[in-house]
């Protein structure tokens, strides 16, 4: 056998493997563009959220903060607890390792507004189907910054300034966006 005969077939076999690996890459669902644009369910974060917003929460009349544990899944977080006290409600701002787009299209959130915020999208929405939570939403890479406020329907032993509708927890979510809108970070990582 001579060289020139040895090199074809390496040549061949290269080939025809290359054609085999390219034939099972493209098997699957069949949806290969959503394959490659697939957004990943978690991401990197490292900001603290309470360093991050202890001054400008204060100096609206929040209490200091109350640092949460930090959470890895089912994607890492990291939040930070206030609590306001006319009307008498508790917030959470989280730093969360989920993008943007795969938070606000979760189906227990129904959005009720879109935003701008600084230049980065947000959006507001409405968690009352699994949880008494309104829901504040910011897109900064490379995951989400979101901020909660909580609701209590009203009964027998509602305190008389406390939230009692969606509504009311969704406009004092607006109040705490205006409120870290000056030190958004650009990233969370």
């Amino acid at each position: 056998m001579n060289i020139n005969s040895q090199v074809w077939r390496i040549v061949a076999v290269v080939g025809v493997s290359a054609a085999l690996v390219a034939s099972i890459a493209s098997c699957g669902s069949g949806d290969d563009e959503t394959a490659l644009n697939a957004t990943p369910t978690t991401v990197a974060v490292s900001l603290d959220p309470c360093a991050s917003f202890t001054g400008q929460m204060t100096a609206a009349g929040y209490t200091a903060p109350d640092r949460r544990p930090d959470r890895t899944s089912p994607w890492p977080e990291q939040s930070c607890g206030f609590s306001h006290r006319d009307p008498r409600y508790a917030t959470g701002i989280a730093v969360m390792g989920k993008p943007y787009e795969a938070v606000i299209g979760e189906k227990s959130l129904v959005e009720r507004e879109q935003l701008s915020l600084a230049g980065r999208d947000a959006s507001v929405g409405d968690a009352s189907a699994t949880t008494n939570l309104c829901m504040g939403s910011i897109n900064i890479s490379p995951g989400t910054l979101q901020v909660r406020v909580g609701y209590t329907p009203r009964n027998e032993y509602t305190q008389p300034d406390a939230l009692t509708t969606i509504d009311q927890a969704c406009a004092e979510v607006h109040k705490i966006l205006d409120i870290i809108t000056p030190v958004l970070p650009d990233r969370l990582d």
